[in-house]
């Protein structure tokens, strides 16, 4: 799934905390979508939690799996009661310093 906001510029999105939370509640939202996971850390997650809606969440449970500065969204998570997950981020586990290992 793409969401609405997912191929704009990173300057965009920087500046945009509640264009990374619109795109959060979208992929919550999607009754298709059965797991959420983030590439990558990051600060962004304590600056879109002001517009992360946590009755969405609740009402659409999902496996999320989050890494490092995601922790926010994870606890959001479990504050609507749903399991969340701690776990790698794709980006440095598997693509860290410019793309895919080998193996």
């Amino acid at each position: 799934m793409e969401n609405t906001h997912t191929l704009r510029s990173a300057d965009f999105i920087s500046k945009n905390p509640q264009a990374q939370a619109d795109d959060l509640m979208e992929a919550f939202s999607d009754k298709l979508m059965k797991t959420i996971i983030f590439n990558i850390g990051g600060e962004s997650s304590s600056r879109t939690l002001p517009y992360t809606d946590l009755a969405v969440i609740k009402v659409n449970p999902k496996i999320f799996l989050g890494f490092s500065g995601t922790i926010i969204t994870l606890f959001a998570c479990y504050k609507a009661s749903i399991t969340s997950f701690h776990s790698t981020s794709l980006l440095v586990g598997f693509a860290k310093n410019g793309g895919m290992h080998s193996y």
